[in-house]
């Protein structure tokens, strides 16, 4: 039985049910559909999941395996999918759990020119939102906001 995107598992096989299909809807839609609150990092920067997973939540189950076991302190999993590759999109043999830790010494670096933290910091003083900053710049709202308060020097290594 496949499950496409777009549409959610019938009702009565059980699939929905899964603790990965949650999982598994996130990472379509982050990728693929553009009223998303992710897409903007994820599809816009050409993120894709790969057609087998797009397909088949039975298929992307069968190749990543089921979330290794243990919690947080606040009871959320300490595992969540992660590219291993950041270049890459979601596909086999590019995905992996991992933990919080693992996953912030594998993000996509945001390197900006020299003099651009200054032209942020100017643009934010002359009333310019963090989200058009943002997509001017191809960084994230919470990055500009950062470099607008003086909180960061890595964004201006």
């Amino acid at each position: 039985m496949s499950v496409y995107l777009g549409k959610t598992a019938p009702k009565g096989c059980g699939l929905s049910d899964h603790e990965l299909y949650g999982v598994w809807r996130t990472m379509l839609n982050r990728c693929h559909d553009p009223r998303s609150t992710g897409y903007a990092r994820y599809g816009a920067l050409g993120v894709v999941v790969c057609d087998r997973w797009r397909r088949s939540f039975v298929d992307f189950l069968a190749d990543v395996g089921e979330r290794p076991s243990g919690k947080g302190p606040k009871g959320r999993s300490l595992f969540s999918l992660d590219r291993i590759n950041p270049a890459l999109g979601y596909e086999p043999n590019n995905v992996r759990w991992a933990t919080d830790l693992e996953q912030a010494h594998n993000k996509r670096v945001v390197k900006l020119e020299p003099h651009e933290p200054a032209q942020i910091r100017w643009l934010r003083s002359e009333g310019y939102s963090c989200g058009e900053i943002a997509r001017f710049f191809d960084v994230t709202k919470a990055t500009v906001s950062q470099i607008a308060l003086n909180k960061t020097r890595k964004a201006a290594a």
